[in-house]
């Protein structure tokens, strides 16, 4: 299971990764990718290649070496994560999915994720500005061709089984392999600024999006991008300092593109070649009505979805590094990023200091998850820096960095319910319902609150989404885990109403006097959690962060130092004297029996749940005599 703070690559061996690959993506292309595409990102980033570039010292911040991992580890990293994600939201985000289903859209995620990121091997800026339509393109090429028999014969994820039993009687298997280039080709629209997620749940305009991305020649592509870019910024400031410039800069890219069509530069025969009028043929099955298409295309759109928030996801903080292994950490004097350069030999290390928003607030972000309940929730590292001013600047820039993951996440489960409609089942969770989640810091109780204040201002549509949470940092990645994987007790209750009752009059045998009629104090936080028989549920020396209720017995309590161990009764807490005195556990906690719990976090609990007893409360429990 993975925690939200440890990444993907530091849980799996490589056996481990390979197995849990191989069943969706065969380890062949793996490796062809791999090593043709994120291994070269790897060594041109390297410091021997960036001193030799005249580029990287005119802005190092905008130079691909100090990007965040595109190499191996970074691919390997989200293919780990698009299986979690899909895992997460399947039935709460997206619409539930069965068996047969399932594989196909796992193997489908994959299948766009070892692809996505490839043409970030071209260091240059085209190349970069252009990495997403160069993937959709290389599909298509004749270098491609191999792999895509090879792709269909292996059928991973019964994608080819898939496809020919949805399209069976329609086409032959020559142009079944096409559509599976069709569906790879998508990956393209894992950049929310090429493919907004308005057009990926639109199949027509997707289709339209698609045919524009492969019909034209990449530079073509380019400098329509660079005159649409530049003409936005010009009509959202027409009076800036630079609107000479952009003008000046329209021009030449116009002029550019006509250059194209002088020399008859404006098609892209590796795609149009596959089709006898590809306008008409290619992606037509996004116009289909009928309901086995449009399951079809909701599986391709929710593909997409689960590719953006698996990126948006990937290992950052204390593991967040650049494609060279660069090191990438926060300042806590300036609030700004820090990057270590050492060369390959590790005998040279500079220290480097930017101050771009977004990298500095990566590089506090402890960590960023989908949560069971489908919220984002995010925490940071620092919130104490060596001023309130450099402070407040760390909040903003943790509020750009929360806001470019929530536009990749979040919005990225908007749906078109249209399409939806009669095909599956809504998703349990409603888009205007999943929340942005800021965690607390230990060391400053205010910066979860001036993150929000700040993302607030920032974005301010998603304002009713932003809340405060508390720190789950230093407990217990287990517990801490275990916890985001429990369903809510509201949840809980919602759908077994008479078991609210049966808290209230347990917890009441034990001194806690809840009112029947309102809701249970906090129970929006709190979880329902399942334990395993053998499992561990405490570990003594870890920080104290949960208070348990067993709702049955089956939990066996060994103190240290030595005392007899005993079983557990059923609705008397567990945890809560380290959690009220503020200190480590002093005892393990195994299940001899699979159990469930109410899990409560321990800011919840010394808020609403901690009220010690006087003795006149126990004497009004206990006493019996003529003075009670």
């Amino acid at each position: 299971m993975l925690t939200p703070h440890i990444p993907a690559d530091a849980q799996l061996s490589e056996e481990q990764f390979e197995s849990r690959m191989d069943n969706y993506l065969p380890i062949e292309f793996r490796h062809f990718i791999e090593e043709n595409f994120y291994g070269p990102i790897g060594e041109q980033a390297k410091l021997e290649y960036v001193k030799k570039d005249p580029d990287f010292y005119k802005n190092p911040a905008r130079h691909i070496a100090l990007f965040t991992d595109h190499s191996i580890v970074h691919v390997r990293d989200v293919a780990v994560q698009v299986l979690e994600v899909v895992k997460k939201v399947n039935g709460q985000l997206i619409p539930f999915r069965e068996k047969d289903e399932l594989e196909f859209l796992r193997a489908c995620c994959l299948h766009l994720t070892y692809l996505h990121d490839i043409g970030m091997s071209d260091f240059s800026p085209f190349g970069r500005f252009m990495h997403p339509e160069f993937a959709a393109q290389y599909v298509f090429s004749p270098v491609f061709d191999t792999w895509v028999d090879f792709l269909w014969e292996k059928n991973s994820g019964n994608m080819s089984w898939m496809l020919s039993r949805l399209f069976k009687g329609k086409w032959e298997e020559e142009r079944l392999k096409l559509l599976l280039r069709e569906v790879l080709a998508l990956s393209v629209a894992h950049s929310k600024s090429k493919v907004p997620i308005e057009i990926v749940a639109n199949p027509l305009a997707l289709r339209e999006r698609m045919l524009n991305v492969l019909s034209k020649p990449l530079p073509l592509l380019y400098a329509e991008q660079k005159v649409q870019r530049l003409q936005k910024k010009l009509e959202k400031k027409p009076d800036s300092e630079k609107s000479q410039k952009w003008k000046e800069e329209i021009a030449l890219w116009e002029n550019k593109k006509k250059t194209h069509v002088q020399h008859r530069e404006t098609t892209n025969s590796d795609f149009s070649n596959r089709y006898s009028n590809e306008q008409q043929e290619a992606y037509q099955w996004l116009t289909w009505e009928e309901e086995p298409f449009r399951r079809f295309i909701i599986h391709t759109q929710d593909a997409i979805r689960c590719l953006r928030t698996a990126d948006a996801l990937r290992q950052r903080g204390t593991v967040l590094r650049t494609s060279a292994g660069y090191e990438i950490f926060i300042d806590g004097k300036t609030a700004n990023a820090i990057y270590a350069l050492r060369n390959e030999t590790d005998e040279e290390l500079y220290l480097l200091e930017t101050r771009k928003s977004v990298n500095a607030g990566e590089a506090n972000l402890a960590s960023s998850e989908i949560d069971a309940c489908g919220n984002l929730r995010v925490s940071f590292h620092l919130g104490a820096f060596s001023e309130e001013k450099i402070t407040r600047k760390a909040a903003r820039n943790a509020a750009a960095v929360i806001d470019d993951i929530q536009a990749d996440t979040i919005q990225s489960f908007l749906r078109n319910h249209r399409l939806d409609a009669n095909i599956f089942s809504p998703p349990k969770i409603a888009f205007k319902d999943i929340q942005i989640l800021v965690e607390g810091t230990d060391d400053n109780p205010n910066f979860a609150a001036w993150v929000c204040e700040a993302l607030n201002k920032k974005n301010p549509e998603n304002a009713f989404r932003v809340q405060e949470s508390f720190s789950l940092q230093t407990y217990d990645l287990e517990e801490v885990q275990r916890y985001l994987d429990g369903e809510t007790l509201t949840d809980y209750l919602q759908a077994n109403p008479e078991f609210r009752q049966v808290i209230l009059n347990e917890l009441r045998k034990s001194g806690f006097e809840f009112a029947p009629e309102k809701s249970i104090p906090g129970e929006a936080d709190i979880r329902l959690i399942h334990l395993a028989n053998g499992a561990q549920l405490i570990k003594g020396g870890s920080t104290s962060g949960f208070v348990y209720f067993p709702i049955a017995e089956g939990l066996r309590v060994f103190p240290l130092g030595g005392y007899e161990s005993r079983m557990a009764s059923a609705w008397v807490p567990l945890g809560n004297t380290g959690v009220i005195r503020g200190s480590i556990r002093n005892a393990h906690v195994f299940a001899e029996t699979a159990t469930s719990l109410i899990c409560v976090p321990k800011s919840i609990y010394l808020k609403h749940w901690y009220h010690p007893l006087t003795s006149k409360d126990l004497a009004k429990m206990w006493w019996k005599g003529e003075d009670a």
